[in-house]
């Protein structure tokens, strides 16, 4: 049900929806791979748009500390909006190898598209 109320609830409350760590977080927490898939074809299609790059930051932050299936749905929900990897490089500094491999390798995979 959260899925399909979602696109409406981030189409009519942008300035409290977009950004939000704690409703991401509840998406991500809740939602299984096909839910997902259905996310982000809608936001390839251009119908939804879940994240902005002026809250990226303190959205990947906040999301280093959440379950393995949680941030690679965050990263999912990443590669879907197409942020250039400029907006997502300041991060790094407060990763560490051994506790942060999922945004790690999720960087490594947006460096080797890059030219």
């Amino acid at each position: 049900m959260l899925c399909y109320l979602l696109p409406d609830v981030y189409i009519e409350f942008p300035n409290v929806a977009l950004g939000n760590v704690q409703l991401l977080h509840l998406v991500v927490s809740t939602i299984d791979s096909l839910q997902l898939q259905d996310l982000i074809c809608q936001i390839l299609q251009g119908h939804l748009k879940m994240l902005k790059k002026d809250s990226l930051f303190s959205l990947l932050s906040a999301s280093l500390n959440w379950e393995t299936f949680e941030q690679y749905c965050l990263w999912q929900l990443i590669f879907a909006h197409d942020f250039p990897i400029e907006n997502v490089l300041p991060i790094l500094p407060k990763l560490q190898f051994h506790d942060h491999a999922e945004a790690l390798t999720c960087i490594l995979l947006m460096l080797k598209k890059e030219k």
